[in-house]
């Protein structure tokens, strides 16, 4: 599953998104101990996709 930069409710969020039936988005954590979101279409922005992290050696 890719990662997302999303805005959800005016907070950034970098989540896992999986599309669900009813056409909402489900928005999941790395961290196990945060539930997952169920957002619907308005209110969740998806920015763009994650496509390198940057670390230092």
């Amino acid at each position: 599953m890719r990662i997302w930069k999303i805005v959800y409710e005016n907070l950034g969020m970098i989540k896992r998104l999986l599309s669900v039936v009813n056409g909402s988005l489900k928005v999941d954590s790395e961290n196990q101990a945060v539930t997952p979101i169920e957002a619907r279409d308005s209110e969740a922005q998806i920015v763009g996709r994650v496509v390198s992290v940057f670390q230092p050696l």
